[in-house]
């Protein structure tokens, strides 16, 4: 395994290659590996001249896995740039990534975890917070909280969330959002949710979204 040259950073393609272990061949686990270091080298990557490239090969490629590890190095320029630009334009590929799930949670996640704040396709994040895939559905609930304007929509779907959440986990999820977006048309089904539920974290998390809420004047 050759080392990982400093030219593979202006080879967006080569880097996510690199990521995606298609050139680890016999190398060692762990952090001997090409895979692990290209992974490192990208959590630091701030350069915006990568994305149409990037961008390009994720709209194009039959390969699933190097796909993941594009939108990956985007999600990392976009949290270190804070570019609001390139993280709308991986919020409009939710829509397209319906049939990837490793895909479409990478973008859900990876944009909630860059605290950019999004002003469009919201409709195409509420769309998959009742998703039969956990990951998804629960990586939607949250990337909720990055949006601010259309928080009466995303309130009346997290309510129903909350009134008939699959598990504990979407339950918490759904009241941490409504803790930070919601307002007064939240409370009873919250308060029902937490008289209801048997989960402790969950109904910590009621607890708090109905104080939140109750701290802040009514939207």
């Amino acid at each position: 395994m050759g080392p990982l040259i400093p030219d593979a950073t202006h080879d967006p393609l080569r880097w996510v290659a690199d990521m995606s272990g298609a050139h680890d061949d016999d190398s060692p686990i762990g952090s001997e590996t090409r895979s692990w270091r290209a992974t490192q080298l990208a959590r630091g990557c701030r350069d915006l001249s990568l994305a149409p490239a990037l961008l390009a090969f994720t709209a194009s490629t039959p390969d699933a896995r190097q796909k993941r590890h594009a939108y990956q190095l985007m999600l990392f320029i976009v949290a270190n740039t804070q570019d609001a630009a390139l993280a709308h334009q991986l919020a409009a590929r939710i829509a397209t990534e319906d049939s990837d799930q490793d895909s479409l949670y990478t973008l859900l996640i990876g944009l909630w975890e860059s605290r950019v704040r999004l002003s469009a396709h919201l409709d195409q994040v509420l769309a998959n917070i009742d998703d039969p895939r956990e990951m998804v559905r629960c990586a939607a609930i949250r990337l909720v909280r990055s949006y601010d304007d259309g928080l009466d929509v995303a309130e009346a779907a997290l309510v129903e969330v909350v009134r008939a959440a699959y598990d504990a986990w979407d339950l918490r999820h759904a009241a941490e959002t409504l803790g930070m977006i919601g307002g007064e048309a939240s409370l009873a089904a919250l308060a029902a949710a937490g008289d209801e539920t048997d989960d402790d974290a969950a109904r910590e998390a009621i607890h708090l979204a109905i104080q939140q809420i109750h701290a802040r004047a009514p939207r």
